[in-house]
């Protein structure tokens, strides 16, 4: 008689920066003189996010038609506009797995906001101070309004920012 062993197999997948439990730490905006390109500053504490927190979308690249996952946890903190990216499953769509591939390795790591002014000013260097203002929008991109709009890696833990890191450099140094 032939005897079939079964065993199962386990299979270890290392986790992936995009795969977060607690999101991605981002900085969405900050006050600190000459990282806004635009045409001002934006106070940070008189940001209002209660709409956008109650349909927390983002999107890629400003496309509203290409929504990508969610920005959860929006708050502010020492000058800055934090939020928690949470990405769709990388299984939703071809481009979806494709921007889990580009966070990971790196590549995307930046955001813009928008809003809508309510209350500003102008300075004395010309350019305008936002004092209140409306979050509207979020959105993953290549290249942000604000120079200080990235990804923290806050909430990470040191062995998966090693792993992640390190397979990063591994890649770079095969290109």
């Amino acid at each position: 008689k032939n005897t079939l062993l079964s065993s199962s197999l386990l299979v270890h997948r290392k986790a992936t920066l995009s795969e977060s439990k607690n999101g991605l730490e981002f900085v969405l905006s900050s006050e600190r003189p000459g990282a806004n390109r635009s045409d001002g500053i934006i106070a940070v504490d008189g940001i209002d996010h209660k709409n956008y927190d109650r349909n927390p979308i983002v999107i890629f690249n400003n496309h509203v038609d290409q929504p990508i996952g969610r920005m959860l946890g929006v708050r502010t903190d020492g000058g800055k506009l934090k939020g928690n990216l949470h990405l769709a499953p990388r299984e939703t769509s071809l481009r979806l797995t494709e921007i889990h591939k580009l966070v990971d390795a790196g590549v995307l790591r930046a955001v813009s906001i928008g809003v809508i002014p309510r209350e500003s000013s102008s300075l004395k260097s010309g350019e305008k101070f936002y004092a209140k203002s409306e979050l509207v929008s979020a959105s993953l991109v290549a290249i942000p309004c604000n120079t200080d709009a990235l990804l923290s890696v806050k909430g990470v833990s040191k062995e998966l920012k090693k792993e992640i890191f390190k397979e990063q450099t591994r890649n770079a140094s095969l290109s």
